[in-house]
Formats: C-alpha cells, sequence, structure tokens
C-alpha cells in the first residue's frame, strides 16, 4: 500500500478514496523554498489544507496523517474536521494504518463482493476494501449482513473494527462482561464492551472530560485523524521502505543530511532544505538534533527526507516491524529465527498469520532458510504478517510419499491408509471416494489393499489423491558394502558378517536411486540388497563418488553442511577440513561461499568432496535519478521503483568507455550486474534519451540545462543539433525556459531537441 502522498512533492488530496489532483507551486516540485518564506518546513506546508485550524487541538494529527495518506482531505483543499466518519471510510482507514490497502486494490480482492455480503450498496471500487476486511476478519458475517457503508460510524463500531485489525479480539472476548468506569456504561451495547476496554486500556480511545465514553456518537474527521495518529506511534506498518525508525548515529546540519542506525546498520539520508524536527506538536530547527536521538522519517520518491519526528528511545509498541534473513523455521512448533543485522530474533507464528512467498499464498513450511523476510510482530511476540522473497515458490500443497502399507481402516465411519514412511515414521491418509487407487498398475479398490504392500501416496492436507499399490512380495534385506562382484554373484559385507546372493536379469538396481546395470556396481559400494532365498531381487547402491548441480540456498558453520536446491529438490551434504573450495575458478575457504551462488559438488556418502561456486549476476536496467559521488552511490528508477546503490566497488563505463562515478549524468540509461551477495559489479551507462524543463539554454557556448528529478543538469549541445516542435524544424533560439523537451543524444552530446 502507498502510504505516503505522492511525495514527489506534488500533493494528492482525496476524499476517501476517490481522487481529486492538486499540483503544488513548482517551488514544491524542486524540494526548495520560495521567496520570503521562513527557511523551516513543516507539515503544513505539504498539506494545503484551509481549515484545519477550525479544530486546533486535532490540527498537528490532521496534518501528519493527512501526508501519510491514512485519512485524506477533499479536492478544495479542506479536510471538513467535523464531519463524520462513515462505516466505510472507518473500515477503508483501518485497512490503511495496518497496511492492506495493496490487498484491497488488488485484483484477487476487488473483482466481485463476497456472496455473503448483504448489506447496503457498495460502489464496485469499495468491493476490496469489504472482502478484505471481511477476510481479516475486521468485519464478521454479522457486519456484512447489516453494513451501511454511507451512515455514521459510531465510536463503538470504530472501537471493534480497529481491535480486530490490531489482533486483539481474544482480549476483548475476555472482558466483554466487565463495568468500565463510563457514567454511561449502560448506554454501551451487548457485545461492545470488551472492545471498548481495550482501546480504552491501549489508550487509543479514552472518555470523555465529564467522565462519559459517549459510545453511540459519531465519530468527526479530526476525531479520527487524532486515533490514527495515536495508532501510528504504536503500529510499524510501512512496507515500502518510505518510514524508517532508527537512532541519529551523525547529523550533517549544514546540508541537511543525517545518519541513521537500522537494526545495527548505518545509512545517510538526505533532506530537502530547511527541513524542520517535529516533537510533541512542536516544530524545531534540524540542528536541534543530536547523535543518540531516536527519529522517525519520512521519505519521498526521490529518497529524500521530508518530514522527521523525535521519538522516545523504548515506544510501547502494539504491532512492530521487523526485516531480516531467515536462519531458521520450524513448522511444526510454529516457530522462525531471523537475523537483522546483528540481531537474531525468534518469534512464534500464529496460526491465522498472513503467510506471503513472492507475493503468493504460502504456508510456514514454505518459508526456507536464506529467505528475506518482513514480519509484523504483536506485543505478544507473535507474527501476525509474513512477507517472504526467495528462490523458490510455495508448495501446492501437494506431497508424495512412499512406503509400505502399516494398516487399512475400511469402515462406514472411517476410510484410512496408514503408510510406514521409509524414515520408519506412520503416516495415516483419508481416502474420499474420488481417490485414486491402482494395483499393480490397475484400478483398485480400498478393499484391495493389504498390509505389507509398497505403496506411494499422491496427498494434500491429509487427503490421498491418489494410491499406487504394489502386491506383497515377501522378501528380506540386508545392508553393508559390496565385497565382492561376479557376473551373477554379490557378496555384501555387513559388520563382520559376508552374505552372497545370485543375480539374473530380473534383479533390479539403482544407484542414487536412478535406474542402473549390474555392470555399474563397484565394490565399496554402500548397498541394500532386497532377497527371497538365496536370490537378490533388488539392489540400491550409492556410488562411491557423484556430482550435482544447482544453487546454494543454506551454509551452517555450525554443523559444517551446505544445502543446495537441485531442480525442484534439495540436498543437505557435509563438510570438513578437507573439503576443497573454489569460488568463481580460485581457491577459496567455506566461509566466501554465500547463499545463492551456482555450485557444482562432488561428493561420497554425504560428504561434500569439491565445492566450485560462482557468483551469480543479476542484470538491472534503469534511469538514474542522483549520483552522489561523496559516498559512492547513485540512484536508479526501474520501473515505478526507485532504488539506490552503492557503486564504490563496481567497474563502470559510459558510452563503452571506462570511467568515474563522477562522469555519471543524471537520466543515464543504466545497466548494472549485481552478484548474489547484493554488490554491484558492472554498470554500463549511456546518455539516449532525456525528458525535462528547460531551466536555461547556452547556444552561445552550446549548452542546455534541464530540470529533472529534483535536479538541475547540464548538457552539451553537438554542433549540428537541431530543434524541432510538432514534427517541425524550428530555430534553437525559440526554446524558452519552462518548456518541456526530450532531448536525444549521440556520442554522449545533444543532437535533438524536441520541444512538446
Amino acid at each position: 500500500m502507498k502510504r505516503l502522498i505522492a511525495l514527489t512533492l506534488v500533493i494528492v488530496m482525496v476524499l476517501g478514496v476517490s481522487v481529486t489532483g492538486y499540483a503544488a507551486p513548482n517551488w514544491k516540485q524542486g524540494g526548495g523554498l520560495p521567496p520570503g518564506i521562513q527557511k523551516k518546513v513543516t507539515l503544513s506546508m505539504f498539506t494545503n489544507l484551509r481549515d484545519l485550524d477550525i479544530v486546533p487541538w486535532a490540527k498537528n494529527a490532521m496534518e501528519k496523517m493527512s501526508v501519510k495518506g491514512l485519512i485524506k482531505g477533499y479536492g478544495d483543499n479542506t479536510f471538513k474536521p467535523n464531519a463524520s466518519v462513515s462505516q466505510l471510510e472507518a473500515v477503508v482507514m483501518a485497512l490503511r494504518v495496518l497496511g492492506w490497502e495493496e490487498d484491497a486494490r488488488s485484483s484477487k480482492y476487488a473483482s466481485k463482493l463476497v456472496s455473503k455480503y448483504k448489506g447496503g450498496r457498495l460502489d464496485p471500487w469499495a468491493y476490496g476494501y469489504v472482502n478484505v476486511a471481511y477476510e481479516k476478519g475486521i468485519l464478521d458475517e454479522v457486519d456484512i449482513m447489516y453494513f451501511n457503508p454511507n451512515s455514521a460510524a459510531k465510536r463503538w463500531e470504530v472501537a471493534k473494527y480497529f481491535v480486530r485489525a490490531l489482533g486483539k479480539e481474544d482480549i476483548a472476548e475476555d472482558h466483554m462482561r466487565d463495568k468500565l468506569d463510563f457514567k454511561d456504561y449502560s448506554a454501551i451495547p451487548v457485545g461492545a464492551v470488551g472492545y471498548i476496554y481495550v482501546m480504552n486500556d491501549l489508550g487509543l480511545m479514552v472518555g470523555n472530560a465529564n467522565g462519559t465514553f459517549n459510545p453511540n456518537g459519531a465519530v468527526s474527521r479530526a476525531e479520527m485523524a487524532v486515533l490514527l495518529e495515536r495508532i501510528d506511534n504504536k503500529v510499524d506498518r510501512d512496507t515500502d521502505g518510505n518510514e524508517i525508525y532508527g537512532r541519529v548515529a551523525d547529523i550533517d546540519s549544514r546540508n541537511y543530511e543525517l545518519k541513521l542506525d537500522v537494526d545495527g546498520s548505518q545509512k545517510w539520508y538526505e533532506g530537502i532544505e530547511g527541513i524542520a524536527v517535529y516533537k510533541d506538536g512542536e516544530y524545531y530547527d534540524f540542528g536541534s538534533l543530536k547523535r543518540g536521538d531516536y527519529v522517525e522519517i519520512l521519505l519521498n520518491s526521490s529518497g529524500k527526507v521530508i518530514f522527521i519526528e523525535l521519538k522516545d528511545e523504548k515506544e510501547d509498541k502494539i504491532i512492530s516491524d521487523f526485516r531480516g534473513e531467515v536462519s531458521n523455521v520450524n513448522a511444526r512448533n510454529r516457530e522462525i529465527t531471523i537475523k537483522s543485522g546483528t540481531a537474531v530474533f525468534t518469534f512464534s507464528v500464529k496460526s491465522d498469520a498472513d503467510i506471503r512467498l513472492n507475493g503468493k499464498d504460502a504456508k510456514l513450511s514454505d518459508i526456507k532458510a536464506g529467505d528475506y523476510v518482513r514480519l509484523k510482530v504483536d506485543d505478544r511476540n507473535r507474527v501476525i504478517r509474513l512477507s517472504a522473497e526467495g528462490d523458490h515458490q510455495p508448495d501446492d500443497g501437494k506431497v508424495e510419499a512412499e512406503g509400505t502399507i502399516h494398516s487399512v481402516t475400511n469402515t462406514r465411519r472411517a476410510k484410512e491408509i496408514t503408510v510406514k514412511l521409509e524414515n520408519g515414521k506412520l503416516q495415516t491418509y483419508d481416502v474420499v471416494s474420488e481417490t485414486k487407487i491402482t494395483l499393480d498398475g490397475k484400478r483398485a479398490a480400498l478393499e484391495d489393499l493389504e498390509n505389507g504392500m509398497e505403496v506411494k501416496v499422491l496427498a494434500k492436507d491429509g487427503t490421498a489423491l491418489g494410491i499406487d499399490a504394489k502386491p506383497v512380495v515377501y522378501t528380506r534385506q540386508v545392508e553393508g558394502t559390496i565385497y565382492r562382484l561376479r557376473d551373477n554373484e554379490i557378496r555384501v559385507k555387513v559388520g563382520n558378517n559376508y552374505y552372497t546372493f545370485n543375480i539374473d536379469k530380473d534383479t533390479l538396481v539403482y544407484i542414487d536411486e536412478k535406474r542402473a546395470e549390474v555392470g555399474d556396481l563397484m565394490a565399496d559400494m554402500p548397498v541394500v540388497v532386497r532377497y527371497e532365498g538365496d536370490k537378490a531381487l533388488r539392489i540400491v547402491a550409492e556410488s562411491l563418488e557423484a556430482e550435482l548441480e544447482g544453487v546454494i540456498t543454506g551454509l551452517s558453520a555450525k554443523d559444517d553442511t551446505i544445502t543446495v536446491k537441485v531442480g525442484n529438490s534439495y540436498r543437505t551434504l557435509s563438510v570438513n577440513k578437507n573439503t576443497s573450495v573454489r569460488v568463481n575458478g580460485k581457491a577459496a575457504g567455506f566461509n566466501e561461499l554465500a547463499v545463492g551462488m551456482k555450485v557444482t559438488v562432488r561428493y561420497r556418502a554425504g560428504l561434500a568432496l569439491r565445492i566450485n561456486a560462482e557468483d551469480v549476476v543479476t542484470e538491472v536496467e534503469g534511469i538514474i535519478t542522483s549520483v552522489n559521488t561523496r559516498r559512492d552511490n547513485i540512484t536508479v528508477e526501474v520501473g515505478r521503483r526507485t532504488y539506490t546503490y552503492s557503486v564504490a566497488d563496481a567497474d563502470i563505463y559510459v558510452e563503452g568507455k571506462r570511467a568515474d562515478i563522477e562522469d555519471l549524468v543524471v537520466g543515464m540509461t543504466v545497466k548494472f550486474e549485481i552478484l548474489n551477495d547484493g554488490t554491484v559489479g558492472k554498470v554500463n551507462a549511456q546518455l539516449e534519451k532525456a525528458e525535462g524543463v528547460v531551466v536555461s539554454l547556452d547556444a552561445d557556448n552550446m549548452h542546455i540545462t534541464l530540470r529533472l528529478y529534483d535536479t538541475n543538469v547540464t548538457y552539451e549541445l553537438d554542433e549540428d543539433v537541431r530543434a524541432e516542435a510538432d514534427g517541425q524544424r524550428i530555430r534553437l533560439g525559440s526554446i524558452r525556459r519552462g518548456d518541456r523537451v526530450v532531448l536525444e543524444f549521440q556520442g554522449g552530446l545533444v543532437v535533438l531537441i524536441k520541444a512538446n
């Protein structure tokens, strides 16, 4: 969800969720200050709302929540503080403050209304909000039966929506019979007492000065702004990285820059000129900040700081935001451990937590070590939302199991099959009418299955989708190593004993789980031989030395293991001091391997003998929007998003020639090669086209300066440069300051100027 108002500093004011645009003056677009204005930028400069002084006690909350996009103004630049909030608006705001608005706008939820809805008429744009509110439990089945979207939301209704959104309904249920200390307690509807208790206990909705709560009173927009500010202070809800909380590590007051320490990682942020610091409803100069202060900052789309609020070091959060790399997942105990910076955290995961992997619905068991995750954690250390990114996709829920039938239940009440898996564990599956059962390749029924049969089961959520069984072959087996091989005989050493079996054309041979021939077997191979009498029926061997290729998904120095994804499967191998490691063709240590590298591993009996790894290179293409030579980083627009990359260690090329960061220019098309650890290895840049507003044109010195991406950029003109307008050639001197133009380049020089 985009929680910040189009922070290119062109402020969009919206009523509810209907959009009406408003373009700010040019000085705001440029990030500077208009002539004659005091050099202190405050929130009021971004809101442009004309009627906030009507309710002075809520002015700061209205400004702040408007800029954050949680409660928005009207197209005529008014806020209407005393207007009532409707039921639908209250639900929309509950979704916004918890970060669910993007879900509500997605095609998954917005295409049609949930079938159980029987409330008042809804416009199609509202379908997604109601659907998500129902899925998240903000609205229950009774609510959507009687939901009146346009009626004024009562205080007890707002309390209910937000308690549910915050995941505290269980606490509310525990206090439904409490006698609350409000004079108008008797006016609180049955079933609403617990919600009001929770909101009052958290300090989010409190009583009036006369000791009443006024549960049936309508909530004004000013009151809602104050409520949203209180919740916003207690909820880490940012998912796009535009809101950042951290400790001030360093300050450059002259250039309005500050370095923040966020979870052990430090980074510089550049503020707009004249930015002020907000604290307890007052504004202070940027220079009043000091090292060690805790602040929350808001970034615009160019990555510049437009708002700073001084915070307490330890804030009582209802919901906290954590980001990091997954170290371990225990799906059985519903626990996840992540590494964030230098810290390691372990959380329990609620059974109804919203879990996504690469944007798709997922289960906790789908999340793997090495995945990057964003967690929403409640004040009881429980994960309520988990969003992960990894090089794999969620399991479709289907699992394959192989073993022998342990028991079959076939009664009117229960139809089940219990399988003894190859690891010795028992697993029971329900059998339904749709379950496809085959026996020796032919269709069969549940009653045809017997204990001891070899069986393969395809299942989902504990129900067998398919059962493929083989008739019982009464065999025995030994496990050891091959001692000797002859054309028609195999001798196996088991401990200090030896067993000899005959081999013929019907003997099945497998090596490393793949079909093989008797001639492929070798002495000293680990082997399992299934036999009947003195005849070997099946020989399952493991090669002395095998090779696999894949991608590293896990590394553990503690357990001395490496995990490799091969196709859709994972293989974990042990390493020791004798394991040879090479990275990009050079000898390396185990600690130089990284998750995401391509790897070829030679191994024997589960031990990695030789590991050859290579960095995986990802290509990214975009447009340079800013260059910071002091910190050796550049910001690039990729699609609709902007990203900042360090190019300190990168090989830089401009127009195919070796260059430095000083040679990079805003507007250049750039291609990156990013290694698996996130390091930029190579940068290829060139000038192709640039579009912006003319700041100046110097025909004598053959230069043109454009305003683009909040920066003035000067380009050199080719001596044969042409100018066009509407496809017709025009004089170069007819290009004026303020014209929007498109420049086309050749060899780094402007060869064509197209005026719009």
